[in-house]
């Protein structure tokens, strides 16, 4: 029974030193390295993603500021044609049933980054038009997929 064994032992020996079942060092070194430089690449493209944060609040500014440029006959139609442009690289939907005292401005489709940094940035916005943020008042309110919405107040 030892001679089987020492050669059950021998021949799991050369399996396992063969080139084809082993992995040198070298080769980990180098997927190690590759994950490295991938794992870096990615933070710095994460990192240079412009922000749509203050997007947001600069298109509510001008969109305030074009509200309060607006005469008080216009109609929902032509507040929301003036507005719409402010907000080109968002999902919009603008409510002027109101005007002249408020325009409901809803951002859809934000995620949750976006969200947050929005919350952030432009839960409040003072001047001659208040921009105020309708809910989130908490970062758990800021999910996968959020649909926003501002009050624009003249």
């Amino acid at each position: 029974m030892a001679r089987v064994d020492r050669a059950s032992r021998a021949a799991t020996a050369r399996i396992f030193s063969s080139g084809r079942s082993r992995m040198r060092a070298s080769d980990v070194a180098k997927a190690l390295a590759l994950a490295i430089i991938v794992l870096i690449a990615l933070d710095h493209v994460l990192d240079t993603t412009p922000s749509r944060g203050p997007a947001i609040r600069d298109a509510l500014m001008a969109a305030a500021a074009k509200v309060k440029s607006l005469p008080t006959t216009a109609t929902p139609a032509e507040i929301s044609d003036a507005l719409a442009p402010d907000f080109r690289s968002f999902a919009v939907e603008v409510n002027a049933s109101r005007y002249p005292v408020e325009v409901d401005v809803t951002l859809g489709k934000l995620d949750g980054v976006t969200c947050l940094q929005a919350e952030d940035v432009a839960r409040r916005i003072e001047g001659s038009v208040v921009v105020e943020l309708e809910g989130f008042g908490t970062a758990a309110a800021c999910g996968v997929s959020n649909a926003m919405t501002w009050r624009l107040l003249p």
